[in-house]
């Protein structure tokens, strides 16, 4: 199909994904190419967030925003999950949490 072919379901992911990493390493005050693995080891410490399936939706997304063949529902979910984890983490916010706590 033409969606399936554009890639438009990667390019989704991709623009969500830049714009969450952008958020949350200028947030941790880290550089925009911190390891994934890394960003999930500060978001614990920083923030408390113990999720495991963080790390593994950031990885997801690392490799979704590359696939051409990437499915709509697949794009749908990590997008999903990436607006649940900057809400819960207060990304796009005037003030984190770390500021209120």
């Amino acid at each position: 199909t033409l969606f399936r072919s554009t890639g438009s379901s990667a390019v989704a992911v991709d623009i969500c994904y830049r714009r969450f990493r952008y958020w949350l390493t200028r947030r941790l005050g880290v550089a925009a190419n911190t390891p994934v693995a890394d960003l999930g080891l500060m978001v614990r410490d920083r923030w408390g967030l113990a999720d495991e399936l963080f790390i593994a939706t950031l990885d997801q997304c690392e490799s979704a925003r590359l696939d051409p063949y990437l499915k709509p529902a697949v794009a749908l979910r990590l997008v999903q999950e990436l607006v649940r984890y900057a809400a819960q983490l207060n990304l796009f916010q005037g003030t984190s949490k770390e500021k209120r706590a």
